[in-house]
């Protein structure tokens, strides 16, 4: 008996200490590579050796990339980046690399509540980013919502000068509610 409660609870600590955590490289801006296990928080990355060891927090500003394992078993590639305008770093997942631009996001999921007439339900958002390669700060075009939506105009005025995109999205032949990797491949593919 007292066997089993020891082994339940050493699963139960072992489970509590790793939860949320994956799997995680870290190349640090001093160029030190860390693996281990960690989670994004809102303004730090939190890392740990093993399941066992003290956790550390490394500032967004000290982290120059992380591979980190998903819940879907697939990786994702973050970059650390300020954005323009403000003093303030986010961890944004990189999506697109081009030779004249780059694509990255943060997604999250956001419960919208429900009424007598309309279920409620979770959906997923993201807020878009680009950052052409001379470029040390992102440009934060924002998110694409379908009630208060101005991602358009915003992504128009980005690439004002490069007339054939500007004449394919009013056009309607690249639709921004269906995200913005295809305006971002066709422009690395097209533009100069």
């Amino acid at each position: 008996m007292n066997l089993k409660l020891i082994l339940f609870f050493a699963l139960l600590k072992f489970g509590l200490c790793s939860a949320q955590l994956s799997p995680v490289t870290i190349v640090l801006k001093n160029g030190e590579k860390l693996v281990g296990i960690g989670k994004i928080k809102s303004t730090t990355f939190k890392y740990k050796t093993d399941a066992d060891a003290k956790a550390q927090e490394f500032d967004f500003s000290k982290i120059e990339s992380i591979e980190l394992q998903k819940d879907d078993y697939s990786k994702g590639i973050y970059k650390f980046f300020q954005v323009k305008n403000t003093e303030t770093y986010v961890a944004v997942e990189e999506i697109i690399t081009g030779k004249n631009i780059n694509l990255y996001t943060i997604t999250s999921n956001r419960y919208m509540p429900g009424n007598s007439t309309m279920p409620s339900q979770s959906v997923t958002v993201s807020r878009y980013f680009l950052k052409r390669p001379s470029e040390d700060k992102l440009t934060d075009l924002g998110e694409y919502s379908p009630i208060m939506n101005n991602l358009k105009e915003k992504v128009m005025e980005y690439f004002l000068v490069f007339k054939s995109l500007i004449e394919k999205l009013e056009a309607r032949e690249f639709k921004v509610r269906e995200g913005l990797e295809k305006i971002v491949i066709y422009y690395n593919e097209s533009c100069g």
